[in-house]
């Protein structure tokens, strides 16, 4: 994996492969869930934005990840998600 960021500079997009490779230990995860990581994978949500988003009526600042469950709700600005595996 990696991440596609625009430059200004140069007018183009560039990809990064693990630019911003967040550590296991680094995750924050939902209070009101387990709190051991799935053994088999599980996904992440990062805030790249100015923005936070909530998960689980979690906060999540910029340059913070958090780990989803099947069911979590994701709010982003006024648009609501759920996670569902």
């Amino acid at each position: 994996g990696g991440r596609a960021e625009w430059d200004g500079k140069s007018s183009q997009l560039m990809y990064q492969p693990n630019a911003a490779k967040t550590s296991v230990d680094q995750l924050k995860k939902p209070q009101n869930r387990d709190s051991e990581l799935p053994p088999r994978g599980f996904f992440v949500i990062e805030c790249l934005g100015k923005n936070r988003i909530l998960v689980d009526r979690e906060r999540v600042e910029q340059g913070e990840s958090i780990v989803l469950q099947s069911g979590s709700a994701v709010r982003i600005s006024s648009y609501m998600l759920y996670f569902l595996l």
